[in-house]
């Protein structure tokens, strides 16, 4: 089939990435991407899927295996090294909780989280405390000891502008992906509603089989077929972002976490990279002005900043992100809110189960109306679960602000949330208490309810002693503990990255 992806960036290139790597040679794939418009590229920062499908761990072609000598693998210390790449092995989330400062929330769950109960977990926070969960997983020990994690399963923070161009350079150079560079004028509809093609601005038709649009917020093909938006801002009140950056100075050293601190109307990232550090303001317009914005982001920093922009947007999802022969995804299908880096997670979940799932060689066998109804089921469940997951993080009962107390005062958490902490009260939950949740993060969530003090250790304790697992699961700690320090013995790198040797850690 001729498939088209509109738009380039990230969102744009991962779709082509994961499209020809998947069905390698069936499809011919051209991004449509203009050097008139720039990229949103507030995006610094994603989870481990992002190394996974790119070293080819999700494909049963890996180019290992394939025949065609003059296809390579992508290099992952390549890719972390061209696009500014900095590990990413926890947030740090500071100030979400009333009288509290902060809490380590490591990118991998407890190591026990496929148990019911969690063992671990429960002992954990049952012998040391909420502020300490994270013992009970490896990168939590590593953090502790002031150890560099030995494990490679880690997200990544990185140049948004530079992903994208990295993976261009490679399908172009060995998938024969094609690169246009235009702007979409318009789109042609057929009489079926199908679309023909894009209409682009030198007067030419790119016609296709297939659409895919990563348009970014101004969700061009989705907008024609007339999809309707579904907001999230009955639970999720931001709605702007005041991205900035930050020269490093002589500090040449920095840890390999994100940092997110809740400010007086609403809460700020800090990445790491390379060349610089990432930031932004995300904050709710109703609550504080763009100047007063800059004003805090200023005196939280201790000096002046340049705000490249102020963002604005409506956290939400599309009601149908595939509709007739178009795919939307990227932002231009949802966008929940930079919290936890959720969107390349989505994108890349997303392309890859439809590639996976219901992408043919046929057009006809790829648009079905039992693939559309299924996938988009799917996709739902998936952005739902992500806003959950996001909206928990707002349940630490702060009520020293006007932002903080309308969520408070409203009760803006949703059903799925308030159930979640409600059971947390009676038992601590594990996974299996939504085990239909695929693509979601539902084994991170206690890292918050232990950090906003959402859950009782003594109620943890009891659950143990309930099964008699208490002495086991005290043996279980000891006996894990043990064995991370042991094998964090020859680890000679501490908690940390050395911007002048920034891949030494992977090479370790």
């Amino acid at each position: 089939m001729n498939i088209v992806i509109c738009g380039g960036g990230t969102a744009g290139w991962l779709s082509a990435f994961i499209v020809a790597r998947t069905n390698p040679g069936q499809h011919n794939i051209t991004v449509i991407e203009s050097s008139k418009i720039g990229i949103v590229g507030a995006g610094e920062a994603s989870s481990g899927l992002i190394i996974d499908i790119l070293s080819g761990y999700f494909f049963h072609n890996n180019n290992k295996l394939n025949t065609n000598s003059d296809i390579a693998e992508i290099d992952i210390l390549d890719f972390i090294d061209k696009t500014d790449g900095i590990p990413k092995y926890a947030l740090k989330h500071i100030n979400w909780a009333k009288d509290k400062g902060s809490y380590f929330a490591p990118v991998s769950a407890s190591e026990t989280t496929r148990h019911s109960p969690d063992q671990l977990f429960n002992y954990v926070i049952s012998e040391y405390g909420l502020d300490k969960a994270y013992l009970c997983s490896a990168i939590g020990q590593a953090y502790d000891n002031n150890k560099f994690p030995i494990q490679k399963d880690f997200g990544l923070h990185f140049d948004a502008f530079k992903v994208g161009k990295y993976i261009k350079d490679y399908l172009v150079k060995y998938y024969s992906v094609k690169s246009v560079d235009s702007v979409i004028k318009n789109i042609r509809i057929k009489s079926n509603g199908n679309i023909e093609g894009v209409l682009l601005e030198d007067g030419s038709v790119l016609e296709g089989d297939f659409f895919i649009d990563c348009t970014g917020m101004q969700r061009i093909l989705a907008n024609k077929l007339e999809i309707k938006w579904h907001s999230y801002k009955d639970y999720l009140p931001v709605d702007r972002a005041m991205p900035f950056l930050v020269p490093y100075k002589e500090d040449k050293i920095v840890q390999p976490v994100t940092e997110a601190e809740a400010l007086s109307s609403g809460w700020m990232w800090r990445t790491p990279l390379l060349s610089r550090r990432g930031c932004g303001y995300v904050y709710s317009s109703s609550f504080i002005s763009e100047d007063e914005a800059q004003a805090e982001a200023e005196k939280i920093m201790g000096h002046p900043i340049e705000p490249i922009r102020h963002l604005k947007f409506d956290s939400g999802r599309l009601e149908e992100v595939w509709k007739k022969n178009c795919l939307v995804t990227g932002l231009a299908s949802s966008f929940i809110e930079p919290l936890e880096a959720t969107s390349i997670h989505a994108t890349i979940a997303q392309v890859y189960s439809f590639c996976l799932e219901h992408l043919t060689n046929k057009i006809e066998t790829t648009v079905t109306e039992a693939n559309i109804k299924n996938y988009n089921k799917n996709m739902i469940k998936m952005y739902e679960n992500l806003l959950d997951f996001t909206v928990l993080h707002y349940q630490g009962g702060r009520d020293d602000s006007e932002f903080w107390r309308y969520i408070k005062n409203e009760n803006l958490v949703t059903p799925t949330v308030q159930n979640y902490i409600e059971k947390a009260k009676i038992k601590i939950p594990t996974y299996l208490y939504d085990s239909e949740e695929q693509w979601g993060a539902n084994n991170l969530w206690k890292w918050s309810l232990a950090g906003l003090n959402l859950i009782d250790p003594e109620l943890a304790r009891e659950e143990l002693l309930q099964f008699d697992m208490y002495e086991y699961s005290r043996n279980h700690y000891n006996f894990f503990r043990d064995g991370i320090k042991k094998d964090l013995l020859n680890q000679n790198l501490p908690f940390e990255i050395d911007l002048n040797n920034p891949i030494s850690f992977y090479l370790s």
